[in-house]
């Protein structure tokens, strides 16, 4: 029995074909941050001139100026994925020292917040180590600083995939720096950002653990860390109630 000759496709309409697929762009986790990206990227009016002078003023002063002049141009950049400020002074930037070299780090997660996709890539020669080897990036702080940075990044992705699994590395990052001040405050700030408003139950417990180390540094990040998981979260959630007598309880114990 012979079988009719299947009809030809029928052409596809480029037209058509490109609001398909534009529609289907907003069905993307990641579109509105993408749009926001993309937006502040083009619209970027910094003037480096300015920024130069004021690195040239402050040059060879206090630390207190070198790091208020970061934590400028971090506000100037934030979100424009511009970072060329720092990259050809990267020498200047090597300066800081301490906690003030935690916050330069973690100013990059500031310029490149909502750069998900990239963020690994980006913070990598900051990040820590494997297995403790930390040669190439010796300073405790900026491996502190990195993680926190990681945070300010994937904190509007909250819910995407790439998202989960930064979560997973942060708390992984938690686990490890043991009782390593710099690592662990920025581990906590990282989770909570990462995790902004989701009442994660995992990054939770976590959190939880470290607000009990008798660390008051590494307290005050995962108090903050905390803060943040239950952001805007309705008051009659159980865990955020748990989690706001697990505070109060920790406030009272080291006022």
């Amino acid at each position: 029995m012979e079988t009719e000759a299947e009809a030809p496709a029928a052409p596809v309409d480029p037209v058509l074909a490109g609001r398909q697929e534009k529609l289907r762009m907003l069905f993307k986790d990641t579109f509105p941050v993408d749009l926001r990206m993309q937006f502040l990227n083009e619209a970027c009016d910094t003037d480096l001139v300015v920024l130069g002078n004021i690195k040239t003023k402050i040059e060879h002063r206090s630390s207190v100026l070198h790091n208020a002049a970061v934590v400028c141009h971090g506000y100037l950049q934030a979100g424009t994925a511009h970072d060329q400020f720092l990259r050809n002074n990267l020498e200047w930037m090597g300066n800081a020292s301490h906690w003030a070299k935690f916050t330069a780090t973690a100013s990059i997660g500031v310029i490149h917040a909502g750069h998900a996709k990239e963020s690994m890539v980006l913070l990598g020669p900051y990040l820590p180590r494997s297995g403790g080897d930390t040669a190439a990036n010796p300073s405790p702080y900026s491996e502190g600083g990195s993680l926190y940075a990681l945070g300010l990044v994937h904190s509007q992705t909250v819910g995407t995939s790439a998202n989960r699994e930064v979560l997973a590395y942060l708390g992984t990052q938690l686990r490890d720096a043991g009782p390593n001040e710099p690592l662990a405050h920025g581990a906590c700030l990282g989770l909570g950002l990462a995790a902004l408003g989701s009442a994660d139950p995992v990054v939770y417990e976590s959190l939880r653990e470290a607000l009990k180390t008798a660390d008051a540094v590494i307290g005050e990040a995962a108090a903050y860390g905390i803060g943040l998981l239950f952001a805007g979260r309705s008051f009659d959630e159980p865990l955020r109630k748990e989690a706001e007598k697990e505070l109060l309880e920790y406030a009272k114990a080291t006022a």
